[in-house]
């Protein structure tokens, strides 16, 4: 039964993650790399 809570608990750890980093690809990343003032890049 340890294991299993153990397992779940590491999971949901790890879906966090991917959440949060889904997140900050989707808001902060296209921000830093897009050039809104340079119209050549």
């Amino acid at each position: 039964m340890m294991d299993q809570k153990k397992t779940a608990r590491i999971a949901g750890i790890l879906y966090l993650m991917v959440v949060i980093t889904g997140i900050v690809s989707l808001g902060y990343i296209p921000k830093q790399l897009i050039v809104w003032e340079d119209k050549v890049a």
